[in-house]
């Protein structure tokens, strides 16, 4: 399979796009701009707790966590979209202490559609090297 990425200016678009109308795709949105920022797989997203993030005595955000499918345990500085994401939903009660509210991964697959619908991100051919 060829590999599908997003441009800078493609993320952009979405980071952009005002979904204050839905707050499901806002919702879903947002956690594809934190998942983009960490590299977490949905799966890795949906268990994190508040205390997965922490701060540094130089005041940066610090995400750690053991990934669900290889068992490695990550620690990275927080992007500034993730931060951003982070900020928003901090402080909020999720079902069982989660960070974020989450959804199956079908229904976010689907809300992902529509968000590229929206951003008017059309489907792009990508050529063998």
């Amino acid at each position: 399979k060829a590999v599908r990425y997003l441009t800078l200016t493609e993320l952009e678009r979405i980071h952009d796009l005002d979904l204050s109308s839905s707050p499901a795709l806002e919702r879903t949105r947002d956690l594809f701009l934190f998942q983009c920022g960490t590299a977490l797989r949905h799966s890795d997203l949906k268990k994190l707790k508040p205390d997965n993030i922490t701060q540094n005595e130089a005041g940066e955000y610090l995400l750690r966590v053991l990934t669900a499918q290889d068992d490695d345990i990550i620690v990275l500085p927080l992007t500034t979209y993730a931060l951003e994401v982070y900020i928003k939903y901090k402080g909020k009660q999720y079902d069982n202490g989660l960070l974020f509210p989450v959804i199956s991964n079908q229904k976010y697959n689907d809300q992902l559609k529509e968000i590229g619908e929206l951003a008017e991100l059309a489907a792009r051919a990508i050529t063998d090297w």
